[in-house]
């Protein structure tokens, strides 16, 4: 049994596998699938605070010590530690994440019973698309996707009926999406975990909450959070900025210091993710001067930090 300093615990007792439950396996999703991993126990939903917990694994043979430990771990972090306010709702999220897919327990979810459909996590690999139809194996070349990332919104039309950087957010979404979801060619579910952005629907606000635990950065005791994050397997991962600068008088914007607030923000950014996309749209039009810095200011950002500067106008 597994306590904990709040009200929540599990407890060694039957589950009805016929009906909703979670599912433990142990194995290395690198090299092996689903099918070849050890089961190891299921949990069933909590009755009042108490969650049923069964093993699958023989907990007696000495030979299974090592799983068994791992699994009780895993039960006593995302059961009990973590104290979030529903744990169930929280595993199930778990399922899904990232993290479940590169621990050695991995968690799924089945929502009728072990007939059901499996909803869980599966690895992701980035195929280059001249390749993608010759083989289903690849490495993640996250540099070239936000490479990808960068030229799409280099090239995109940019209406001049955008007006807040919500607008601009609802409309570079989707480009990030479909680009990252053909990069890594994975489902509209599975895109779901590994691209994030504020949403519009209760699901994805959820999701964007959940996510700030992988992407904040905190300095001064100030969490600093995108406004689209893409989360990919082995801590990799492209933190986006976006702002929109308004015009500001005759010939005149907000540029100045939306400039330098958002390649502010974007250092910070770069303490923890690899690869940040820094993306401005002015309203006003672009002046250039004889003595304009911005091509070495941008490749000093990119050779120096990884930082994609883009600025643009509007259509």
């Amino acid at each position: 049994m597994g306590n904990g300093t709040g009200n929540w615990q599990w407890s060694e007792q039957a589950v009805d596998r016929s009906k909703k439950h979670i599912e433990l396996r142990f194995g290395d999703a690198r090299v092996s699938a689903y099918e070849d991993w050890v089961p190891v126990a299921v949990v069933g939903p909590p009755k009042g605070s108490v969650f049923p917990v069964q093993w699958i694994i023989d907990v007696k043979t000495t030979e299974n010590a090592q799983i068994i430990e791992a699994g009780r771990k895993e039960l006593d972090f995302y059961l009990i530690e973590l104290n979030e306010p529903d744990p169930w709702e929280y595993a199930i999220y778990h399922c899904n994440t990232a993290a479940n897919m590169y621990s050695r327990i991995h968690w799924s979810y089945f929502t009728k019973g072990f007939s059901s459909r499996r909803l869980s996590s599966m690895v992701v690999r980035v195929v280059p698309p001249e390749t993608a139809a010759m083989s289903d194996t690849g490495t993640i070349d996250v540099q070239s996707l936000a490479r990808r990332i960068g030229d799409l919104l280099k090239n995109c039309d940019l209406p001049s009926s955008m007006k807040s950087e919500i607008d601009l957010e609802r409309y570079v979404r989707p480009i990030v999406r479909s680009c990252v979801k053909e990069a890594l060619q994975i489902s509209d579910e599975e895109l779901s975990d590994v691209v994030f952005s504020h949403g519009e629907i209760e699901a994805e606000r959820a999701y964007w909450t959940k996510s700030k635990a992988y992407q904040n950065v905190v300095v001064y005791g100030c969490s600093n959070t995108s406004d689209i994050f893409i989360r990919l397997p082995n801590d990799e991962s492209i933190y986006m900025e976006i702002k929109l600068s308004k015009k500001r008088g005759p010939g005149g914007s907000t540029l100045p210091g939306d400039i330098q607030r958002s390649i502010g923000q974007s250092l910070i950014a770069s303490l923890r993710h690899p690869y940040v996309i820094c993306f401005i749209v002015c309203e006003a039009d672009l002046r250039n001067k004889p003595e304009d810095l911005r091509e070495k200011l941008q490749s000093t950002l990119w050779e120096r930090h990884r930082i994609a500067l883009i600025v643009r106008h509007l259509s």
